[in-house]
């Protein structure tokens, strides 16, 4: 019966550093979605009016791209 070779590159997606990384970045983006579906709610509850706070969401998904872009 052959023996299975051993391939050289180790795979990472069982590997504790690769899960906790990744667990790392679901919690990044769930943070980061929440934070931006609050920010309307927040910026009206500090008196801004509706249009206002979502330009400012507007305007900060537009520099996001900008800043990727750059």
């Amino acid at each position: 019966m052959p023996t299975p070779r051993r391939s050289r590159w180790p795979r990472p997606a069982g590997s504790r550093p690769f899960v906790l990384l990744a667990t790392t970045f679901t919690l990044s983006g769930f943070a980061m979605y929440a934070a931006v579906i609050g920010l309307v709610p927040l910026l009206e509850q500090r008196g801004a009016s509706p249009t206002t706070a979502a330009w400012a969401l507007g305007l900060g998904g537009a520099c996001q791209a900008l800043g990727r872009t750059l």
